[in-house]
């Protein structure tokens, strides 16, 4: 999709944009600072033109580029309401990966969860970015999940090796084929077995990098909020002592301990 113009930092000279005069500002710095922040990735911005799911048309800015450590590319639009709500982001990963869980056929990024937790001032497009490669690259260094056999295809095999032992010369000792399809059938479900155990120890190691991501979150958002001023240093220390229980006792951090620090003076 071909931009309608170039974007400068003169956004707020661009009257046909649905931003107020105050967002255009924001964005304008979200900008520089995603460039700054990522000068390797090639992040431009464009004014686009951008067509909602209900059909209205809308000259939108968008920012395309790559994500810094996996190469996947990201396109973010920025909706009207921006910064008070999330973007819209489409994700491509590199050729040859298997697109993530949290991307759904259309390429959009429908389950992350710096979007699901999106809160401005603290949410911006440099944490956007970062929380994205984290979430690529913990995909991509997991091995695929093995397809693991049922109990039908079992059964299948099974009674595969029984035919074949009807189909024996007669003077075949029977006692022995008996035992080939036995010796089979056990083979084959200590391979289930195996799987199984592959399976959830891999489920276990997906989770504790999910575990890892939410306690960066949690404590990169504190960090903000006593910069800022929101709460005072006891409350600091207390909150992040909460959110490393959470972690030691393999507990996800709680929504309302990321959110707990703004409702502080």
């Amino acid at each position: 999709m071909a931009p309608s113009s170039s974007l400068g930092l003169g956004l707020g000279g661009h009257t046909f944009l649905p931003y107020p005069q105050a967002a255009c500002r924001e964005i304008e710095h979200h900008l520089v600072s995603l460039a700054a922040a990522f000068p390797s990735s090639s992040f431009e911005a464009t004014l686009s033109p951008f067509t909602h799911d209900d059909g209205r048309d809308a000259i939108l800015v968008n920012a395309a580029g790559t994500l810094p450590s996996t190469g996947a590319e990201v396109s973010v639009w920025l909706l009207e309401a921006y910064p008070h709500v999330a973007p819209l982001v489409f994700l491509t990963p590199v050729s040859g990966s298997i697109r993530p869980a949290y991307v759904d056929g259309s390429g959009a990024v429908t389950a992350a969860p710096y979007l699901r937790h999106w809160s401005w001032p603290d949410s911006d497009l440099v944490g956007l970015v970062q929380s994205l490669d984290v979430l690529v690259r913990l995909h991509d260094d997991q091995p695929p999940v093995p397809r693991e056999p049922s109990h039908d295809a079992i059964a299948e095999a099974v009674t595969d090796s029984a035919c074949d032992v009807r189909r024996v010369d007669g003077d075949t000792d029977m006692r022995r084929a008996l035992r080939v399809v036995q010796d089979e059938k056990d083979r084959l479900e200590q391979e289930l077995l195996a799987l199984s155990i592959k399976e959830a120890e891999l489920l276990d190691a997906v989770a504790a990098e999910q575990r890892a991501v939410e306690r960066a979150e949690a404590e990169d958002a504190l960090d903000r909020a006593l910069q800022a001023g929101r709460v005072p240093l006891c409350r600091y220390l207390k909150e992040m002592k909460d959110v490393a229980r959470a972690q030691f006792m393999a507990l996800p951090v709680p929504d309302d301990l990321l959110a707990r620090p703004e409702h502080h003076a």
